[in-house]
């Protein structure tokens, strides 16, 4: 994200839905996929910054790539161990009788917002940090290097470090309780283009 605004794009706001699976082998499974999916993107930005000149990008992702291919290796090493079979269609107990769908629907409302709060705060933060890298009109802040967007900045960074930290435990419980967390933003994340619009939003 902070790569996209420092060369002058908009960061999105509109993630693919992922794809959880329901077992550890899904997980392995699923988590090869996409670990490969992710690897052939890199290397095609990677080449193509490259070709274009812009080598903070393609240092960038190279490092990202390196990352990204331990995440796939690891999963690799899971789906080729011999997992212990997991129980289906085993009864609900009572306990669990009170987790209706109902329940689970509100419980997956959390989440979406959780989600939404995360993607916009940090994209703003983002583009705040930008701004406070290129807004600096007095000199108390040239000296400082502070500014309005560097404070709200650092602001929305706490802020979504705590969302990120209640998206957690929220979806922790549902799966606790033998629910499946939702994995859409919704509503959709509004960024803004000014400080006060962040603030507002």
């Amino acid at each position: 994200m902070e790569r996209i605004y420092y060369l002058g794009g908009e960061a999105t706001t509109k993630a693919p839905n992922p794809v959880i699976g329901g077992s550890l082998n899904d997980f392995a499974a699923n988590g090869v996929k996409a670990e490969e999916e992710a690897l052939t993107l890199y290397r095609s930005t990677i080449e193509e910054a490259g070709k274009i000149g812009d080598w903070a990008t393609r240092e960038l992702f190279e490092k990202i790539y390196e990352d990204e291919e331990k995440h796939l290796f690891k999963f690799q090493e899971y789906v080729n161990i011999k997992m212990e079979p997991e129980t289906q269609g085993t009864q609900l107990s009572e306990w669990q009788k009170i987790f209706t769908d109902d329940y689970y629907e509100m419980l997956n409302k959390a989440v979406a917002l959780e989600i939404s709060g995360i993607i916009q705060y940090t994209n703003q933060h983002e583009k705040a940090n930008l701004l406070a890298q290129r807004e600096k009109n007095l000199a108390l802040e040239v000296v400082t290097e502070s500014n309005k967007a560097k404070v709200v900045s650092e602001l929305l960074k706490k802020i979504f470090m705590v969302e990120m930290d209640h998206l957690e435990k929220i979806s922790e419980r549902l799966y606790l309780i033998d629910g499946e967390a939702v994995s859409l933003p919704n509503p959709l994340p509004q960024v803004g283009d000014t400080v006060d619009d962040f603030l507002k939003l």
